[in-house]
């Protein structure tokens, strides 16, 4: 049985690819930092029965070096990050930290203490962005605009790096890199997101503040990434050892699109949106992948957008009265794939 890492297992990725890999007969073990959120997928699902977590910080090296040396992982899939674009302006410095020397603590334990094969889950914002509405491959530019975004293209690099340097036999790390679009799905609850802070909305029955309406994303349900985590680990290729854009099929939607479909499917209860941009801090305007080259190596979960949003929205509604939503999930990560 193969052993996986997930750094990040208590957050909104780490649950939902948890439950596929458990659901498939892999022991799953994370590090990630304590979550208390009872609205969480982590601890709706109670993602705790099925993984064994370690709590820690992966900034510190020598907590996490013994949780590596007693796992001695077959696979790690390096998920922990401070992720969020407006928590990088006003802390910077932590975010740095975080996405740069955390990326070298996992890899190098990695290295050290497991197999070596890694999958580094970046960000679809390593881009080099000029908001002239291109879809980036994977090939392009990485310097991201934002503190966030340019620790994430740091990190991005540091694994090109080490394979590259690997070919050159100075480490046995094989990493596949993975750049996702904006991700959709039930259960994430953080703060300066667009689905989180819908549905806070909706059960406060609070009034939704939108800063840019307009902005387009390459918006996706959460099963896409880690469906295609899933392929990478059962089959390991050695054509994954590679950089891949993980987006929807050649579309972005804008905010108000989203919310306005968010809205129609909760028309009898829809959230009061009002919008004005409450800060005054530097974001893309406009963000779009080409998927092409991931398409071809990989098998994605049959889906179009407005079943994201339906599926989405179904979710979150279910867990407000639902204390497990186990099943339920499963039953929807198997209605995709």
């Amino acid at each position: 049985m193969k052993k996986i890492l997930i750094t990040g297992l208590t957050g909104f990725v780490g649950s939902w690819l948890s439950l596929l890999l458990f659901s498939n007969n892999y022991k799953v073990y994370g590090v990630s930092l304590k979550n208390t959120n009872s609205l969480h997928i982590y601890n709706k699902v109670k993602i705790s029965k099925y993984c064994k977590s370690y709590i820690c910080d992966i900034k510190n090296y020598n907590k996490l070096y013994k949780i590596f040396d007693e796992i001695k992982p077959d696979f790690v899939i390096h998920l922990a990050a401070q992720p969020i674009v407006f928590e990088s302006y006003y802390n910077p410095f932590d975010t740095f930290y975080t996405n740069i020397m955390g990326t070298l603590n996992v890899l190098e334990l990695s290295n050290k203490l497991g197999s070596g094969r890694v999958i580094n889950f970046t960000s679809d914002k390593v881009y080099q962005n000029k908001n002239n509405n291109t879809a980036f491959k994977e090939n392009n530019i990485l310097k991201g605009n934002d503190p966030y975004s340019l620790s994430k293209s740091c990190s991005d690099m540091i694994g090109q790096c080490l394979n590259t340097n690997n070919k050159n036999k100075i480490n046995k790390l094989k990493i596949s890199t993975i750049r996702c679009g904006n991700l959709i799905g039930g259960g994430d609850w953080s703060k300066n997101r667009l689905i989180p802070d819908y549905y806070s909305s909706y059960l406060n029955r609070n009034t939704l503040l939108i800063r840019q309406p307009l902005n387009t994303r390459p918006w996706q349900h959460v099963i896409n990434p880690i469906y295609i985590i899933y392929q990478i680990i059962k089959k390991n290729n050695s054509k994954f050892i590679d950089e891949f854009n993980i987006g929807p099929k050649n579309y972005s939607y804008n905010v108000r699109y989203v919310l306005n479909v968010l809205n129609k499917l909760n028309k009898n209860n829809k959230v009061r949106i009002k919008y004005k941009n409450l800060y005054n801090l530097k974001e893309s305007q406009f963000l779009r992948l080409n998927n092409s080259k991931s398409k071809k190596l990989f098998k994605y979960p049959k889906s179009n957008f407005k079943k994201d949003l339906l599926k989405t929205n179904e979710w979150y509604l279910n867990s407000f009265n639902n204390t497990n939503m186990t099943d339920f999930t499963l039953k929807q990560i198997y209605e995709y794939i």
